[in-house]
């Protein structure tokens, strides 16, 4: 009983640790995705990063870089509101019934990279992916 005790408390421990975005060290963080008459409603975190991109795909498949990268449905440039710590955007474009996955970016832009011009994804960071579901 010890045993199983001390192994909750440390996969606890564990899954709260790695739920934060400081804590796993990742930044850009998806904090929520939500849908609202068929518009993406996210909150996010970019630290020192630039807005980059809401992404919202049919298909989790991601890229070398870990960018969402098939059945892209919608791609829109982030203009967060400018209040410090979790951003929110929500989508001009509508979504259709269905299941997707969304991902946010954000831009280094302090960086110098060696992408070169108008790759898909080049000097972003990808944030980590929550699934939606859009009712009808």
């Amino acid at each position: 009983m010890a045993r199983l005790s001390t192994f909750a408390l440390l996969a606890l421990a564990a899954g709260s640790l790695l739920g934060t975005p400081a804590a796993a060290g990742r930044l850009p963080y998806l904090a929520s995705a939500a849908p609202r008459n068929g518009h993406v409603l996210v909150a996010f975190s970019l630290g020192d990063l630039a807005p980059g991109e809401l992404v919202v795909a049919t298909s989790s498949r991601v890229s070398a870089n870990g960018a969402l990268t098939t059945g892209i449905e919608l791609d829109e440039a982030l203009k967060p509101s400018a209040t410090p710590g979790t951003a929110h955007w929500r989508s001009r474009k509508t979504l259709r019934r269905g299941r997707y996955f969304v991902q946010v970016s954000g831009i280094d832009t302090g960086g110098v990279t060696d992408c070169m011009p108008r790759q898909r994804g080049c000097g972003q960071d990808w944030s980590n992916i929550r699934r939606l579901v859009v009712q009808g």
